[in-house]
């Protein structure tokens, strides 16, 4: 089974819905206790741990990152034993182009509509006179305002400096496994424990590796195709059983060991191995497949909606359960409109 487009927005869509409860739920306690949220089915404390364990949103998202570009450097340099430099700053000069527009198009909509919460953008950039708040504007609009540590808007967009980045450095790291190989995986496997400064790529490097081996050694097509058993229902509940449990294993030993670096590069897997079996599903996997399409503008607006705009409608929902899909919808709707 090739993991294709479809299945790769599905886990777009579980991404950015550990992403939501990792907001509401793991970072915006004191809108929990202010607005009194309630648990059902799930006790509080619950909630709260899976919301703090739910970061590992990020790493997935910089797995298919890696795992995606690996994919359209490989169909797009197939017949090129030597690629030329032109070509590859053009390759990767396209791609930092069409996530900066689709950003810069969400702050401009973030900036106008910025009268919604209190004291507006003036609040935001205006501390310390506008000779430093026009610059403010300027970095917070290009996606590098956690980069230069000036205000944004949205203190979600924290991830833009590296996803740009990862969108300029992943085509060298691909040329690096191309000629090293799984070398570059075990190089990897230690590089956050080498001494090197602990940046935020060098916190999910693993992850971009990872993605790189499993798009080069079709390492989610060969898992998807084990076979188990001759039936397809018993294989399928039998896998389902497994990725599961890995999961939630995956997820204990987040919580309880110092293993996050190398936890957070095998969940992508995992997520992706589940959502492959959850694609067998025609209606899961149209639903999910659609989320996923909408995951990034879903990413840069559900801030703005649960904590500057609408905290209140979100939160007045009090059953965690209705806060986040209300929270979901939203997002999903927002972005269609965008």
């Amino acid at each position: 089974m090739k993991f294709d487009v479809n299945k790769t927005n599905m886990v777009k869509a579980l991404a950015i819905i550990f992403m939501l409860w990792h907001h509401l739920f793991g970072c915006a306690t004191m809108f929990c206790e202010q607005y009194g949220t309630e648990a059902a089915f799930i006790d509080y404390a619950h909630i709260y741990q899976l919301g703090l364990l739910f970061k590992i949103c990020v790493g997935i998202y910089v797995f298919l990152t890696a795992y995606g570009i690996t994919c359209s450097y490989n169909a797009k340099f197939a017949n090129e034993h030597v690629i030329e430099k032109a070509k590859m700053e053009r390759f990767c000069f396209n791609r930092y182009i069409a996530l900066s527009f689709n950003f810069i198009f969400v702050y401009i909509i973030a900036f106008m509509t910025s009268f919604l919460r209190e004291g507006d953008f003036r609040a935001v950039y205006g501390q310390d006179g506008w000779e430093h708040g026009i610059r403010y504007i300027l970095f917070d609009m290009l996606g590098v305002a956690n980069y230069f540590s000036t205000p944004s808007l949205n203190e979600t967009w924290w991830y833009m400096p590296l996803a740009l980045f990862l969108v300029l450095i992943i085509p060298m790291i691909i040329k690096l496994y191309k000629q090293f190989g799984c070398g570059l995986v075990v190089v990897g496997i230690f590089l956050f424990y080498f001494g090197t400064s602990k940046t935020g790529f060098i916190q999910y490097a693993l992850c971009v590796i990872m993605g790189i081996w499993c798009a080069e050694e079709h390492i989610l097509e060969r898992l998807a195709d084990f076979k188990i058993s001759n039936s397809k229902i018993v294989s399928w509940i039998i896998k389902m059983l497994f990725w599961s449990g890995m999961f939630a294993l995956l997820l204990y030993l987040r919580r309880e060991t110092q293993l996050t670096y190398w936890i957070d590069a095998i969940v992508p897997i995992v997520c992706c191995e589940i959502c492959v079996e959850l694609s067998r599903l025609p209606m899961i996997e149209k639903i999910m497949a659609f989320v996923g399409t909408h995951s990034m503008n879903m990413f840069l607006i559900h801030t703005l909606i649960f904590e500057y705009y609408f905290t209140e409608f979100i939160y007045g929902f009090k059953n965690w359960f209705l806060i986040l899909l209300m929270l979901l919808l939203t997002s999903l709707i927002g972005s269609i409109a965008i």
